[in-house]
């Protein structure tokens, strides 16, 4: 499925799923790419039968599911805002060790690839907007979603986005 990249939360959900200097992130992930989504595509059932099948696999060390979520954004200038993107790390029967694992990979990862990293993102009218810089801003620790009766982690990343006119 093809992910139009429309904000920050849309650019960093295509390049985790599909960029290889993501790849190392992927590793740590049961399905790779499979299991990153936006949040209103993983609910319980995925979480009990990904957890199910893990289970009788080799990659019992892997997390389950990886969600990206639009947090909103803050207009600093004419043509510049920051916009926060939530990744949130599940995880179920396991210890934190997995999650510990892939946040430091994904905060790291992210750090390397994505500090100056220039996307541009979707274009309307007479304006388009470019992804320039990506960096961390804070987690939650760990915490339990019962909605999916699972362990999870969320990071906070900033994103600064400026408008160039076409």
């Amino acid at each position: 499925m093809t992910i139009p990249i429309l904000d920050s939360s849309s650019a960093i959900l295509n390049w985790l799923k599909t960029h290889a200097d993501a790849a190392p992130i992927r590793a740590l992930i049961y399905k790779g790419a499979d299991n990153i989504f936006e949040p209103s595509d993983l609910d319980a059932t995925r979480i009990e039968d990904d957890t199910k099948a893990r289970a009788a696999s080799e990659e019992t060390s892997k997390v389950l599911a990886v969600t990206v979520h639009d947090a909103g954004a803050v207009r600093k200038g004419e043509f510049e805002h920051e916009e926060y993107v939530i990744i949130r790390i599940f995880d179920r029967y396991r210890s934190y060790r997995g999650i510990r694992a892939l946040r430091a990979q994904i905060i790291a990862t992210m750090r390397e690839c994505l500090q100056d990293y220039s996307l541009a993102l979707a274009a309307s009218g007479v304006h388009a907007q470019i992804l320039l810089s990506t960096r961390y801003r804070e987690r939650t620790g760990h915490r339990l979603a019962t909605e999916v009766a699972a362990s999870y982690e969320a990071i906070v990343f900033t994103c600064t986005v400026i408008q160039e006119e076409l």
